[in-house]
């Protein structure tokens, strides 16, 4: 059975895995990673940069290679241009047809996405989607959803939404 394919920025990267959740992702979802958040991850001495290293070395995360369509895109674009660069080409791998959806943690690309239609959520979602299909307890589900509001930050708002959406609303984000 295929997977569906998720582009994950660095921040939710990095959340889920803080939170024991990487693992969990990259079972469920093919994950791709663009080249800047690769290297956001790997690069700046971040603790975990050996594990983002070998995750993506021995396959379970792909690294897609950015190339001229994402310099000129972001030119012509100043919204696009206004993000950092690990955001940026996450969007325009999904706006080139790479990815089911998103998962990002970044309030700007956020805004991005909904005014543009991309399907995104946030890590804060993940740990309720895999109760949803009964890959986790309730119990874990609170859990790790509570680790996740803990070193994530996310508004009062951010988290009242996430609270207010449906299983349906989720389900083109399961696995």
């Amino acid at each position: 059975m295929k997977k569906k394919a998720v582009l994950l920025d660095s921040s939710s990267a990095i959340l889920l895995e803080k939170s024991d959740l990487l693992s969990r992702l990259i079972r469920f979802y093919h994950v791709t990673f663009a080249e800047a958040v690769y290297r956001e991850l790997t690069e700046n001495s971040y603790q975990s940069a050996g594990l983002f290293q070998a995750v993506c070395s021995d396959g379970r995360i792909e690294v897609m290679k950015s190339g001229d369509i994402f310099r000129t895109t972001s030119q012509t674009n100043p919204e696009l241009e206004a993000l950092n660069p690990g955001e940026r080409e996450t969007i325009q791998l999904c706006q080139d047809g790479t990815g089911d959806f998103i998962l990002l943690d970044d309030r700007k690309a956020a805004r991005y996405c909904h005014k543009n239609n991309l399907p995104f959520i946030n890590a804060l979602l993940f740990p309720r989607i895999l109760k949803i299909n009964g890959l986790i307890s309730e119990t874990e589900c609170r859990r790790k959803t509570t680790k996740v509001t803990e070193i994530g930050r996310y508004s009062a708002k951010i988290i009242r939404i996430a609270e207010e959406l449906s299983d349906k609303d989720l389900f083109h984000f399961f696995p």
